[in-house]
């Protein structure tokens, strides 16, 4: 599994984490393990990390049912990810590339997704209410069940 380096980038930035935010343990269990279900990572400052793993390698980061909410993951790569179930509200993917990525059941609700890609990723049964789309192309997508801004359901690929 691919290494990560997240924790030394969040380190070397001098940031510490914030008074009610993140755990820095969560942060470290996901630079060790790609992994970290259900961790609180709220308001940690992600943007730009490098989440995909080493080609051929058969492994996913997995950041199911994880608190991303806040969290600045602008630019990021999530290629192939796994955030079933992740609280992403308010958090500003803009630019992020998340294709394939699973976000089934998450919450993306008031999240900035400007400009990120999401080519074959699944967000059925997600919540983008009042979630910046502008500038997607959603058309290979799954969107089933999925309640789109405007507070309506949208049922593509079910």
């Amino acid at each position: 599994m691919k290494r990560l380096l997240i924790a030394a980038s969040l380190l070397a930035s001098g940031l510490p984490p914030p008074a009610q935010g993140y755990d820095p343990a969560d942060l470290a269990m996901l630079d060790v393990n790609g992994m970290c279900d259900a961790c609180d990572l709220s308001g940690a400052d992600l943007a730009g990390v490098d989440l995909t793993l080493v080609p051929g390698d058969d492994d996913i980061v997995v950041l199911a049912k994880a608190d991303l909410s806040g969290a600045n993951l602008s630019s990021a790569v999530f290629d192939h990810a796994d955030f079933s179930g992740a609280n992403l509200s308010q958090a500003d993917l803009s630019k992020a590339r998340l294709a394939g990525a699973k976000l089934k059941n998450a919450n993306l609700t008031g999240a900035n997704l400007t400009g990120a890609r999401l080519a074959g990723a699944n967000l059925s049964d997600a919540t983008l209410m009042d979630t910046n789309l502008s500038g997607l192309d959603l058309s290979n997508t799954l969107l089933c069940r999925t309640t789109m801004p405007g507070d309506y359901r949208e049922n593509r690929g079910c």
